[in-house]
């Protein structure tokens, strides 16, 4: 992200200029009216929340914008090769990923759910410090798995839209 200020003076606000996701994949432009709505937000919160309202505000765009990239690539899949196998839902912050639909007429289902968690302690109490970030759920025939470490805040899926199997890469 770039600011600017107007002049000189210590009290000076800043300004939003420029915005660019530097995870991958990520939209090559941001739309012209979503761009406008962004720069108004964050000059609104620069000006009553200053750089750390600005930290919050950006990180739960770019994390809303990570779990929406998700979902068109499993949109993808479940449209091409994997048409009979993947079925994918787009929750509020979150995407389920359901998996092997094709194996289970009925019975337990399998399914991935990547979203976006608030950062709250389970106590509610907020603190200052409090962070949202990434996490992801794994659920195996109707069963949640526990003991699997999933690295979710280096999980990317390196997009291939080869007749290949899909590649996760740790990145």
């Amino acid at each position: 992200m770039d600011l600017a200020i107007a002049s000189e003076e210590f009290e000076s606000q800043f300004w939003f200029i420029d915005l660019r996701f530097t995870f991958s994949p990520h939209p090559a432009e941001i739309d012209p009216v979503l761009r406008t709505q962004i720069e108004q937000k964050i000059n609104d919160v620069l000006l009553r929340d200053g750089l750390s309202g600005c930290y919050k505000y950006l990180h739960e765009i770019v994390l809303t914008r990570k779990i929406l990239e998700l979902r068109k690539q499993a949109m993808d899949l479940s449209r091409g090769r994997w048409i009979e196998g993947l079925k994918v839902e787009q929750l509020n912050r979150a995407v389920s990923i359901q998996y092997w639909v094709d194996r289970y007429a009925k019975g337990s289902k399998s399914w991935i759910l990547l979203g976006v968690h608030s950062g709250k302690p389970k106590n509610g109490r907020p603190h200052p410090r409090d962070t949202s970030r990434l996490f992801i759920r794994w659920f195996r025939d109707g069963k949640e798995v526990v003991d699997e470490d999933v690295p979710v805040g280096r999980l990317v899926y390196a997009c291939s839209y080869s007749r290949e199997l899909p590649k996760w890469s740790l990145s």
